[in-house]
């Protein structure tokens, strides 16, 4: 322990009598549970940060908003459209034409609770629009 430690003091002079040892002990024990005690606190603080950030609707799945009459934003004139009507008739659907970014918009000014969107569809029109923010700049 104590020449694992010994890269902390440097050059200083190693303790050398019993005193010293297990003062030198117990001290790098401290900083070590200290810095173990910080690391835990940061990660939990971020994953709070992250779950903070995720949109929590209440719903557990598309048949429960169903079921509760939330309104679901859909992109309109396409096959999704088409898909989620016949998969969920009862469907209180408010159509929406545009890229996600206009789904979320819509949910944020209240106008539905839900959103259905194609994830490949949704990752293609966030890299469409990342590379169109890139050729303007």
């Amino acid at each position: 322990m104590e020449a694992s430690c010994s890269s902390y003091y440097g050059n200083a002079p190693r303790p050398t009598s019993p005193l010293g040892k297990t003062f030198s002990l117990f001290y790098h024990f401290f900083v070590f549970v200290v810095v173990a005690a910080y690391i835990s606190n940061l990660a939990a603080v971020l994953v709070n940060l992250n779950t903070a950030n995720t949109v929590t609707s209440g719903y557990t799945s598309m048949e429960d908003a169903v079921l509760k009459g939330a309104k679901i934003c859909v992109p309109g004139g396409g096959s999704l459209q088409a898909i989620t009507r016949a998969a969920y008739p009862k469907v209180k659907e408010v159509s929406y034409l545009g890229s996600i970014a206009d789904g979320i918009t819509m949910m944020r000014n209240g106008q539905c609770h839900a959103l259905v969107h194609d994830y490949d569809l949704a990752v293609y029109q966030a890299d469409i629009e990342l590379l169109h923010l890139n050729l303007e700049s």
